[in-house]
């Protein structure tokens, strides 16, 4: 496995806010533990400091809610509906996936994170007052980029394939680092089978063409950047043949679904006929545009 490099680029916990940004756009959804995870972190004060008054939820939350909801799908098909119960989430930051999940006896669920974002995401956990008795659900620190450290957390599963899973990590990783990082998620595939599924692989061509066509996205895209010091476009690979290029010479089989084909509904949509039809637009125009990936090592 690759080692951990450690750069001026290595600032990453400077990402850890925007878990709150996604708290609150997300509040609003019918996603089991939303509304009390935006509660208990106030996560709208945090996402006031980033965005003042001007409220984002119209878009933003339909899009985090179609992810979520799209990558749940595929672990449900590729990996549970398949006899894999391993699941292991790379910076699960204060997601409540591992929680739902759990429910089910059968699943083993290691959440993983910076050590600050982890620490908040026991507390919650215990705020939330889950009953961790009953669960297979652990917490573990982790830098995706640090493969022995990788190896060591994967080790504490059962024996077994294991699925591995993460929504929002890889845009905030140079290209340096999303080979690094896939290449620690290639060894832990290739040894124990399973599969690897993120909606986290857009690629710059895309966000080009979001930030020309809808200038609030731009705007977002902008502060997100400046708040993480991470830039999305020059983090991204240049087009949907090269990102699946990149994989594949890492040895993956890379397949891509489109989230909408995964998700009948959204429920922060059900009501959309309140919704400015130009607003709609760009809404749908996001939606119709939004990946997730399976990827294998073969």
């Amino acid at each position: 496995m690759e080692k951990q490099i450690h750069t001026i680029e290595g600032a990453h916990h400077l990402v850890s806010p925007t878990a709150k940004l996604v708290a609150y756009m997300r509040a609003k959804s019918d996603i089991p533990y939303s509304a009390q995870i935006s509660e208990l972190t106030e996560s709208d004060t945090v996402t006031k400091e980033i965005f003042g008054s001007e409220m984002i939820e119209w878009w933003m939350g339909a899009m985090l809610e179609l992810r979520y909801k799209s990558l749940s799908e595929l672990v449900q098909r590729e990996a549970l509906n398949k006899g894999v119960t391993n699941i292991l989430e790379l910076a699960a930051g204060i997601l409540p996936r591992g929680i739902i999940m759990t429910e089910d006896k059968n699943i083993h669920y290691i959440e993983t994170d910076l050590p600050d974002m982890l620490a908040e995401k026991k507390l919650l956990v215990q705020e939330l007052q889950v009953d961790m008795n009953n669960r297979h659900l652990d917490f573990h620190s982790l830098n995706v980029l640090d493969g022995p450290e990788v190896e060591k957390i994967v080790g504490t599963f059962p024996d077994g394939p294991v699925c591995i899973i993460n929504e929002g990590l890889f845009q905030y990783l140079t290209v340096a680092e999303k080979e690094i990082a896939a290449k620690n998620m290639y060894s832990v595939l290739k040894e124990k089978g399973g599969v690897w599924i993120t909606p986290d692989l857009a690629n710059s061509s895309r966000i080009r063409d979001i930030v020309i066509a809808y200038p609030e996205m731009g705007a977002v895209v902008q502060k997100i950047n400046s708040l993480t010091q991470r830039d999305f476009r020059s983090n991204s690979i240049g087009s949907s043949e090269e990102v699946e290029n990149f994989f594949k010479r890492l040895g993956f089989e890379i397949v891509e679904y489109s989230q909408k084909d995964l998700v009948s509904e959204l429920s922060v949509l059900k009501d959309s006929s309140k919704i400015d039809p130009q607003k709609k637009k760009m809404i749908d125009g996001l939606i119709d545009s939004s990946k997730v990936w399976v990827l294998r090592a073969i």
